[in-house]
């Protein structure tokens, strides 16, 4: 009988153990381009409460950092702050290894397909800001100067409305895709819900 209950005690450690494996995760990031920071914290985001939850946090030696854990299966939302700053990299959490480079002005996530298209879209909103930004102040300086003419006001206006235009549609996509997770199209919304209605501003 002590044998029987040993061998069901081990049985159902194990099946603990292999069901903790299966929820493992990895991040192994970097700061590179310029971003500075000593410590890395690791957030998850509680949708039933609207509010953020601490998972982890780790120190930055040598412009790397490293994060390890038990997530659920299903995919959450996630972010990564780094201290002395509000630069915030959200990423979708699952199971699995990822990988993060964290830059001055963008970041880049591998580990599944969400969390790259999340960290591709977030790095074109920024390339249109400051494309955007560029257009303004060239069309403000050709019209201090006296340079702008009609056919480079509409030009520039073109230009401003195309980039606008890709944006939207792209956030658009990802906010409708219905073959995404809900946490994927959750921080989609979250991030990119005012750049589908820019296309003309």
């Amino acid at each position: 009988m002590r044998i029987f209950s040993f061998i069901m005690i081990l049985a159902s450690l194990l099946t603990v153990s292999c069901r903790q494996e299966d929820r493992r995760f990895t991040l192994d990031g970097r700061t590179v381009n310029g971003r500075a920071s000593q410590v890395a914290y690791l957030y998850r985001y509680l949708p039933g409460y609207g509010q953020v939850q601490l998972l982890d946090s780790a120190k930055i030696n040598g412009g790397r950092f490293h994060f390890e854990g038990v997530c659920d299966t299903k995919p959450v939302e996630a972010y990564v702050r780094f201290a002395g700053d509000d630069f915030i990299a959200a990423f979708v959490l699952e199971p699995g290894r990822f990988a993060m480079n964290a830059g001055k002005n963008g970041y880049y996530v591998s580990g599944n397909y969400e969390s790259t298209r999340i960290s591709r879209l977030v790095c074109l909103q920024n390339n249109v800001t400051i494309r955007r930004a560029a257009l303004r102040n060239e069309y403000s300086s050709a019209l201090a100067d006296s340079t702008l003419t009609r056919a480079k006001s509409d030009s520039l206006f073109a230009a401003y409305r195309g980039l606008s235009r890709r944006l939207s549609d792209e956030a658009s996509a990802a906010i409708a895709d219905s073959t995404a997770s809900e946490a994927f199209r959750s921080l989609s919304r979250r991030l990119f819900f005012h750049a589908t209605e820019i296309a003309t501003d």
